[in-house]
């Protein structure tokens, strides 16, 4: 099945479409922060003498964070490894303490 698009150009419907406007960034650094109702906000920086500059926001779901990890972990043949310092925060409850 085919479409058009906004500049008259015949394409193939479910193709990856472009844009050659989207300006490509270098990321040196990324924060995931997570919400409580799945979404999830990624954030790249670059690191430059005067800090880091935010670069670019991107707000999805946690599906669509997972398949990202999970794809860019096999096209890198990478396994992840536990961060550095990091510890599973231990539920708490009133009978804790």
């Amino acid at each position: 099945m085919k479409a058009q698009n906004n500049i008259s150009q015949e394409i193939e419907i479910g193709q990856l479409i472009t844009s050659p406007d989207i300006k490509s960034l270098w990321s040196d650094n990324f924060s995931l922060a997570f919400r409580n109702d799945g979404i999830v906000i990624l954030r790249a920086f670059s690191g430059l003498p005067e800090g880091n500059i935010e670069q670019t926001r991107i707000v999805t779901n946690t599906t669509g964070i997972e398949r990202f990890i999970d794809y860019a972990c096999k096209i890198m043949k990478y396994t992840p490894k536990e961060p550095i310092g990091y510890k599973e925060q231990a539920s708490s409850s009133p009978s804790d303490g």
